[in-house]
């Protein structure tokens, strides 16, 4: 295929000169090749135009509407997500069996020219994957690594390349055609490699692939790229929650970060006399400045860089008849006033602290400075020390514990491969970042894989750390002793609130071996709660939980078995969750069953009515909460409907959301006619078993 001359058909369909269509609309392309990949795009967009309008007639006009409730159930889509998803409906999610753009391929292929039939076989072929962009080539394309299959498609795309980002992801579905890739849905959000991790660790869960590719033929079944989209989604999702989530930031010694000013009163002391004695404190720094003179309090060493000389604690100016004295925490507040008053002495005194949150300063900046000419770029010695300065804390930083590799260091996580996939998305959006400063400040991020001996562009779960020696590798723990494995059968328990009327319950099957801390992870998500308070398990007058030094009967959760503890139906177990609203749960077993060769565990069966909501009081304030609800006279409810957001229904129960956090949606009992592929997971039976009691 060949790009049409300025007089020829526009391939769109419209009837119009190609100058007069499309042409106008054309993004400038720089090659050959991405005039042709022009074309192709607009031969999609009006095949595209024209499927979707058929689907319109031939399913009704509420087609798209209620097959994106489908897919979009927990979330309204967004406006502009509606480019990726109507694309995905009309190509890839089913309807009466098959897409409609294979019913419509079917029925009017003898009617659609070369061109457009090529356009609908390709992008019937293609599947939605989350790809990783490699590297960008403005105003041409870009090459992305797919971080399922594990293959690599160069995508001539002009204007994508405007907004993609090396070692961003993005959830794309790519067309082949045999001259080149284009793009046929992109979702707008594109997400940092961390942000991704939690939607490609779902799918893989779901598809039962670890660390080898997926194959294409299970990523291309209708469950799986349902299942794909929706945890892109709520990955979104909960990227936007968290952004409008309390800011917790926090200074170098780990303090909350907040802005202090101690005002002091001056007196009748002179300014001089002050002077020296502030500028005599252990680690004060006195400088002259344009505003007057100031004094920088420091002291050696810093708590979480190694590599740092020193720590400035606090900054004192003087303005008027007042010494003003600033720091970034409450606690740095303190210790800096408690030196200055033990040098000042009876010279000093302290009238007021003011301090401004973080959320306050964001709300409401202090006033922009006067704009000023650009200031000249430091000398070139001064870039060069600020570059040794940032290498060395690079340098330090590859043997420092990281919070988000679980408290290891970065040499520790290369040789891990549990802790690999979270350093490798540290290092990128480490590049991100570094990317986006001026080239003179910038970090060279390469120095940090070669150290560390690992390939940016190997797949997530194949990356080899370089050789290391004995000291440096992380030893593996001692295997936990735990009980035998019960692989071979599935406990059905009943999970029933107490002291609560009408009942709030659940019946959930799960695997016999999994642990009481995994079984705590499986009732928050049961019953519905958020994990936001302390918890543990008594059964037969022992106590399970988290360890703790205090209660040192409390035996380790994660060393006790369930099958171990729930043998035969009848066996129960009580767990309590929030040890200030008091909320105990009788987890009784009711059934021993065998596995279903094709179920996914756990699996919730059956229940009645929703959750009570976190920190409501318990049982007592619970039901506290419901009288006050149902009457619009009660003094309380107009204040406790805002608490509850506007509105609570303690009759809803939906089955499918637990199911849906466990699963991601791909497992899901389906109707009779939903729809379903050749791929699909066949449909769940209940199993008839007698329960056996175990010979101990």
């Amino acid at each position: 295929m060949s790009p049409p001359g300025r007089n020829d058909s526009c391939p769109c369909g419209s009837g119009k000169k190609y100058k007069q269509c499309c042409l106008g609309q054309a993004e400038p392309a720089t090659t050959e090749t991405g005039r042709l990949a022009h074309v192709r795009n607009a031969t999609e967009r009006a095949v595209f135009e024209r499927v979707l309008a058929w689907a319109e007639r031939r399913f009704g006009r509420g087609w798209p509407r209620l097959a994106i409730a489908a897919v979009a159930a927990a979330e309204p889509p967004e406006e502009n997500e509606f480019q990726f998803l109507l694309p995905w409906l009309v190509y890839h999610y089913p309807h009466d069996g098959t897409p409609p753009a294979e019913q419509f391929l079917a029925e009017l292929a003898p009617r659609l020219s070369a061109a457009e039939h090529e356009a609908l076989t390709c992008n019937l072929a293609a599947y939605v994957s989350i790809w990783e962009v490699r590297s960008v080539e403005p105003g041409v394309g870009a090459e992305l690594f797919d971080l399922l299959t594990h293959t690599t498609r160069f995508v001539h795309e002009v204007r994508g390349t405007r907004t993609l980002q090396r070692w961003g992801a993005v959830l794309a579905s790519v067309v082949n055609y045999p001259e080149l890739s284009v793009f046929a849905s992109l979702h707008p959000r594109m997400l940092l490699p961390a942000e991704a991790a939690g939607a490609l660790a779902a799918l893989k869960r779901a598809l039962r692939v670890r660390t080898r590719a997926v194959p294409l033929e299970r990523l291309r079944s209708p469950e799986a790229q349902l299942a794909l989209v929706r945890a892109w989604r709520d990955a979104v999702l909960e990227g936007d929650l968290r952004a409008m989530g309390p800011r917790v930031m926090r200074n170098t010694d780990g303090d909350p970060l907040v802005l202090c000013t101690d005002h002091f009163d001056l007196g009748d002391a002179k300014r001089d006399e002050l002077l020296a004695l502030l500028a005599g404190i252990e680690g004060a720094d006195h400088n002259q400045t344009d505003g007057g003179d100031e004094i920088l309090f420091t002291r050696s060493g810093n708590k979480l860089h190694k590599s740092w000389d020193n720590t400035v604690v606090g900054r004192a100016v003087f303005k008027g008849a007042q010494l003003l004295v600033e720091t970034n925490s409450v606690a740095r507040a303190d210790a800096l006033r408690r030196r200055i008053e033990q040098a000042a002495g009876a010279l000093l005194e302290h009238r007021l602290r003011d301090v401004r949150e973080l959320d306050d300063l964001l709300k409401n900046p202090p006033p922009a400075p006067r704009s000023r000419k650009a200031e000249a770029p430091p000398p070139a010695e001064v870039q060069e020390m600020m570059r040794q300065v940032v290498a060395r804390h690079y340098d330090h930083w590859l043997d420092e514990q990281i919070p988000a590799l679980g408290g290891h260091t970065p040499r520790q996580a290369a040789a891990s491969a549990v802790l690999r996939p979270r350093l490798l998305a540290l290092l990128k959006e480490l590049e991100i970042r570094e990317s986006g400063k001026p080239e003179s400040e910038r970090y060279d991020v390469s120095r940090l894989w070669q150290a560390l001996g690992l390939d940016p562009l190997a797949a997530h779960d194949v990356a080899v750390p370089a050789r290391r020696s004995a000291a440096e590798v992380v030893q593996p723990a001692a295997p936990r002793r735990r009980g035998p494995r019960l692989d071979t059968s599935i406990l059905e328990l009943k999970v029933t609130l107490r002291y609560v009327e009408p009942a709030v319950w659940r019946r959930v099957h799960v695997r016999s071996h999994i642990t009481l801390a995994k079984l705590h992870q499986v009732l928050q998500r049961v019953m519905g709660w958020t994990d936001s308070h302390l918890h543990e398990f008594q059964v037969s007058g022992q106590t399970y939980g988290v360890p703790d030094r205090e209660f040192t009967a409390r035996k380790n959760e994660k060393q006790a078995v369930l099958g171990d503890v729930l043998r035969v139906a009848g066996d129960q177990l009580v767990y309590t969750y929030d040890f200030g609203d008091g909320w105990r749960h009788d987890v009784v077993l009711e059934q021993v069953l065998e596995p279903d060769p094709a179920g996914k565990y756990p699996y919730v069966t059956h229940g009645e009515r929703a959750c009570p909501p976190e920190d409501c009081g318990g049982p007592g304030g619970y039901a506290h909460l419901l009288t006050a609800l149902a009457s619009p006279r009660h003094p309380d409810h107009a204040r406790l409907v805002d608490w509850v957001g506007g509105s609570f229904d303690p009759e809803a129960f939906n089955l499918a959301e637990p199911n849906l956090s466990f699963h991601g949606g791909w497992y899901l009992p389906a109707s009779a006619d939903a729809p379903r592929s050749k791929t699909a997971l066949p449909r769940r039976t209940r199993l008839k078993l007698e329960v056996t009691r175990r010979r101990r």
